[in-house]
């Protein structure tokens, strides 16, 4: 019975509508549920690509967060091996100068004990020679007082004769009128009629004039004495007659 209602159905809608309107119908409403289901899925997938997204930057953010932490934990751990290095340093060296004071306390009290045994030994043995010696014997303490009598001394120091370079006329400057030929410049003094003759004959013309030629000074230099050699006698030092002297630089 439900078969044939559903076929009696059918068949009024395609008697009323039409065959083509129905299946574009039915069409259109799977076009329609096929998209929801489309879209729900596209949803679904989006929405997972979100999620993995934040996670991978959650992830990623932690590990930046670890990697800074335990950059600083090492750097901590390498600044506190570098105070403990120093620490140990200072407290070598604070050894070392203990042990050098010890060492030098010690020698000094060595020495100290030494010095004094030494003295010890020397006065005994100045006891014992006094002992030894008879009361009349203290020529040392009796001896008089010596007064220096500094008597200076002199030395002979030679000095050289001093000479110094001197310039020496042989003949002093002079001025005197002179004959000069017009065509060649030439000094033509007492032969004035002979050139000026060759320079007519060989059509160059002629003619001179006089002129006033200053000769300089001619001389020499030669070594001029300006002090002669003599002895000098220069003061270097003292003496006693006990023997002791006192010394002085040379002048």
């Amino acid at each position: 019975m439900g078969k044939t209602n559903i076929k009696d159905k059918w068949k009024s809608l395609i008697e009323k509508h039409g065959k083509n309107k129905v299946y574009c119908g039915i069409s259109a409403i799977v076009l329609v549920l096929l998209l929801c289901g489309f879209g729900i899925t596209w949803a679904m997938t989006s929405s997972t690509n979100d999620l993995k997204k934040e996670n991978q930057t959650v992830e990623v953010s932690t590990k930046k967060d670890t990697k800074e932490k335990e950059s600083k934990e090492e750097k901590k751990d390498a600044e506190s091996e570098d105070k403990e290095k120093e620490d140990a340093k200072d407290t070598s060296s604070s050894d070392k100068k203990d042990a050098s004071k010890e060492t030098v306390s010690t020698s000094k009290k060595e020495s100290n004990a030494n010095t004094s045994s030494s003295n010890t030994s020397s006065s005994s043995k100045g006891n014992s020679s006094n002992s030894s010696k008879p009361n009349g014997g203290g020529s040392s303490e009796n001896k008089p007082s010596h007064t220096h009598n500094w008597q200076p001394q002199y030395s002979t120091v030679h000095r050289d004769a001093v000479y110094e370079q001197q310039w020496v006329i042989d003949v002093p400057a002079s001025s005197s009128e002179r004959s000069i030929c017009n065509v060649c410049g030439a000094d033509i003094t007492g032969n004035t009629t002979a050139h000026t003759k060759a320079h007519a004959l060989a059509g160059e013309g002629g003619g001179y004039h006089s002129e006033w030629i200053t000769i300089p000074e001619q001389g020499h230099y030669e070594n001029v004495l300006v002090s002669a050699a003599y002895d000098e006698q220069v003061l270097v030092g003292y003496k006693c007659s006990c023997g002791l002297t006192q010394n002085q630089k040379v002048g």
